[in-house]
């Protein structure tokens, strides 16, 4: 199957992340198809960091509702390069081009598994592992029934989308397009806005250009660096509305990286904090800087320079945290002899 920017994708994340991929996929077990995260985290060590980034980073991997196992995303099925991951590949496609008829004949009906195959679905559990790929795309379905497709009697509704979007090639390309792609153009542009050479300020990066990035900033992917580069593209020319709205939008993909899409922001930093990546007094403070930035998207409201700059450089300090002295002082804890 011919799916464009697979190449550059594979480069982007690294041989070691599809060798993470691949392995995973191939021991997957039960419905849906998953790994134990700590049995595997422990037996493959030397990848711990490649999966982090693989979950956190890239989306291309995600865990349980109970955080306990690894399980693919569809978006890194074409990276496997497998010939059980391409037949996958394959029969989503052959399913999903039954979509748009279907759609036009149901509109959003509830769909049975056979109904959806054209065929019935006991193929060793394999049309229900492309089923649940299917479901976990974008713009392929409006609704599903808890435990689609394993659970019995369970049915999907198919979205309005598969009108324009007609092949399993176009949404995956889609999704690479979005969370690789287009990032990285937006980095090359950005970036010669900020030569170092001016002297221009660069409000989140650095408080003086000539002290460089910070050292977080070689953790983001690339998504996150040209989500930052816009907002300090945005406090260079002295706006106030979209940098709060930017601060916002940074924190979540912060929290979904590390504790998953949970849903609402109370509930990811109610889990954010439990989780221990901030206090109870810093995640007081991060609803504030949340709700700046939704005041900002949905009643026009202009913070004062001040009151911006402080949101900047609590965001600014959470990243260091997380990114540069969790780790270090991980390092240490695993370096320091532990008492006989």
């Amino acid at each position: 199957m011919d799916i464009p920017y697979v190449k550059i994708v594979k480069d982007t994340i690294g041989p070691q992340a599809v060798d993470a991929l691949r392995v995973i996929f191939e021991s997957r077990k039960g419905e849906p198809p998953s790994v134990p995260v700590q049995r595997f985290r422990a037996d493959h060590d030397e990848w711990i960091n490649t999966l982090d980034m693989l979950e956190g980073t890239y989306s291309l991997i995600e865990r349980s509702r109970e955080s306990t196992e690894y399980i693919i995303r569809p978006y890194a099925l074409p990276l496997i390069g497998t010939s059980e991951s391409e037949a996958i590949l394959h029969l989503m496609d052959n399913i999903y081009e039954r979509f748009s008829a279907l759609y036009r004949e149901h509109l959003s009906q509830p769909l049975g598994i056979d109904m959806l195959c054209g065929f019935e679905s006991d193929n060793n559990g394999v049309a229900k592992e492309a089923l649940y790929y299917l479901a976990q795309s974008h713009s392929a379905l409006s609704g599903m029934t808890i435990g689609f497709p394993y659970a019995d009697g369970s049915t999907l509704c198919i979205s309005e989308s598969v009108l324009s979007k007609k092949s399993i090639a176009r949404l995956l390309s889609e999704y690479y397009e979005w969370h690789f792609i287009n990032p990285r153009n937006q980095i090359t542009s950005l970036e010669s806005y900020f030569p170092s050479s001016t002297g221009q300020s660069s409000f989140f990066l650095n408080e003086k250009v000539s002290v460089g990035k910070p050292e977080w900033y070689e953790f983001l992917g690339e998504t996150q660096k040209a989500l930052i580069l816009e907002i300090d593209c945005a406090l260079n020319n002295n706006l106030e509305a979209l940098p709060a709205i930017g601060l916002r939008t940074l924190l979540e993909i912060i929290m979904v990286e590390k504790i998953g899409d949970i849903g609402t922001f109370a509930k990811k930093v109610e889990r954010f904090t439990q989780k221990g990546y901030v206090t109870s007094e810093m995640s007081e403070t991060l609803s504030h800087v949340l709700d700046a930035g939704n005041a900002s998207a949905h009643r026009a409201y202009f913070p004062s320079r001040e009151d911006l700059m402080a949101c900047v450089e609590l965001v600014k300090h959470l990243m260091h945290g997380i990114y540069v002295l969790k780790p270090r002082v991980k390092k240490v804890a695993d370096n320091t002899p532990k008492r006989g």
